[in-house]
């Protein structure tokens, strides 16, 4: 994630259910400050 610009304080949102790929984001996220925004999947038009 640091490699693609995002840095303490950075909002990033991810759009997914609950599996391994986003626990790690959520550690990603924690690890350099900044914010992860869940977006639940179930919201479309």
């Amino acid at each position: 994630m640091m490699g693609h610009g995002v840095e303490k304080g950075d909002l990033v949102g991810i759009w997914a259910i609950n599996h391994t790929e986003w626990i790690v984001v959520q550690f990603a996220t924690a690890k350099i400050g900044a914010i992860m925004v869940n977006i639940n999947p179930a919201y479309r038009i």
